[in-house]
């Protein structure tokens, strides 16, 4: 699901368009392989930011060959609570923003405060 919303965000004609996504949990021993192509795909989007969520995308962020190259238009936060303390100090104006990860993640935290 989580590749199906990007396919379908890359589509939404947009300025400024930003991607949330929290870790996608219960993915077993595929979990590091599917959230290094997830991070890959939304990386290639174009998107002015990608904003990653959680710890299991936390270990491929924190690894300086997956990084090397990225930019600067990624920013990584260990939990949700995190990202919406975050946000209510710097809220984004004028931006679509595709809000995704699995339940346990909690990214419906970051909504109020967007």
């Amino acid at each position: 699901s989580m590749e199906a919303a990007l396919d379908n965000f890359k589509n939404v004609q947009a300025e400024n368009k930003i991607a949330m996504l929290g870790d996608m949990r219960e993915l077993g021993a595929e979990s590091e392989k599917e959230h290094i192509r997830i991070a890959e795909k939304a990386l290639r989007l174009g998107l002015s930011k990608v904003i990653f969520v959680g710890e299991e995308f936390g270990k491929i962020l924190s690894r300086e060959e997956f990084t090397k190259g990225l930019g600067s238009q990624w920013e990584h936060y260990t939990d949700s609570a995190s990202l919406a303390e975050k946000l209510e100090i710097e809220p984004m104006y004028k931006t679509i923003i595709l809000i995704k990860g699995s339940r346990g993640i909690k990214m419906e935290r970051v909504i109020s405060k967007l």
